[in-house]
């Protein structure tokens, strides 16, 4: 994982935020970025973390949730938001990139 983490912090621009939240789950932040380009840029990270060969397992997928701040957010709306975008990518057959816009119930 360490490496997968290294990789992801390559694409780290001044603005962008990135941590660990919970076990294997980490928030990458896009300030002042729309879906569209968050889905970009989301999509560019899972073919490079797919690209890489890793020394103890050859092969590393990795499912991204996206969504965007909106008006009426919270943390906890906005995190529950991007949870419910990943876990559609990893019911997907995982190795996936799904975008999120409208709030969860």
């Amino acid at each position: 994982m360490r490496a997968t983490v290294d990789l992801i912090k390559d694409n780290l621009q001044p603005q962008h935020v990135f941590g660990r939240w919970g076990g294997e789950e980490f928030l990458y932040l896009l300030p002042d970025t729309d879906l569209e380009k968050a889905k970009e840029f989301a999509e560019k990270l899972r073919l490079q973390v797919e690209a890489n060969c890793y020394v103890v397992m050859r092969h590393v997928t990795m499912s991204l949730g996206v969504t965007s701040i909106m008006e009426g957010d919270d943390m906890n709306s906005f995190v529950k938001r991007a949870d419910e975008a990943l876990y559609m990518a990893k019911e997907n057959g995982r190795n996936h990139v799904v975008g999120y816009i409208t709030h969860g119930k």
